[in-house]
């Protein structure tokens, strides 16, 4: 498993949408059809749990130590104040292709949106509503595979059991996860400066011990222990920082199978 995500330029607003408006609901299909609408439903959001491991911040100067450009650990530092985030993922699975995500979040409002592109899927939209606990999705598949007629199918996730939780699980800050680049055990290497979307980035390789790497990702570890993989002892995330010492790009693999 190959996980990559890329963050906006600095400065770039993180734009949170509101809850999209939904059309009037088509007479209420079959019961097999709502099974199988809510089971995918449901495993969306376990996909999309499972992935999103960092993003970027909108405004991240409050906080921000006073240090010379391109720094790693003040770019850590900073990330764990934000909590409006725009990120970009993409989430390697082999053979089977891969999903790309666009998304955004703010943790205070409560607020999530992604856009994907999904193998098998297409295109799927997804707006979480944490504090109202609804969940929005939108799918080419469900227009065209299922003959829904409305945009946006909208669910109550506390009438759909375990999709509650997960709601919860995916409003967690994408930034917690870069609390693992600031483990004293870490060996860091520095790779020299590169060009990344326009700017000078710092190239970071961080070794962080394996049970590090889980500790700050909870989502992986459970995704982990259900394969029953076995693994390294230490997870290799390749960094990149910017002079204004922002997290710019942060990837990682791991083979799972």
């Amino acid at each position: 498993m190959d996980s990559m995500s890329q963050f906006p330029p600095p400065g770039a607003q993180s734009e949170i949408p509101l809850a999209p408006t939904v059309d009037e609901a088509p007479a209420a299909p079959k019961k097999s059809r709502t099974g199988w609408l809510l089971g995918g439903a449901l495993a969306l959001v376990a996909v999309v749990v499972g992935v999103v491991l960092v993003a970027r911040g909108g405004d991240d100067s409050k906080g921000r130590a006073s240090v010379q450009g391109f720094s790693l650990s003040a770019a850590a530092e900073s990330a764990q104040s934000v909590d409006k985030v725009a990120y970009e993922m993409t989430m390697g699975m082999g053979v089977a292709g891969s999903i790309d995500v666009n998304g955004r979040i703010d943790v205070g409002a409560q607020l999530m949106g992604m856009s994907m592109e999904m193998p098998g899927v297409g295109s799927v939209d997804v707006v979480f509503d944490s504090a109202n606990t609804t969940m929005y999705m939108r799918s080419d598949l469900m227009t065209s595979g299922l003959g829904v007629t409305t945009e946006w199918i909208k669910v109550d996730a506390s009438a759909a059991p375990g999709l509650e939780a997960s709601l919860g699980q995916g409003m967690t800050n994408p930034l917690d996860a870069s609390r693992v680049l600031l483990d004293p055990a870490n060996q860091v290497e520095d790779l020299g400066l590169e060009e990344f979307r326009g700017e000078q980035v710092r190239h970071y390789r961080v070794s962080v011990p394996l049970q590090a790497a889980l500790d700050a990702n909870p989502s992986m570890k459970d995704q982990i222990d259900a394969a029953g993989a076995d693994l390294p002892d230490t997870i290799d995330y390749d960094v990149f920082v910017n002079e204004a010492s922002q997290l710019r790009r942060m990837y990682f693999e791991m083979d799972v199978m």
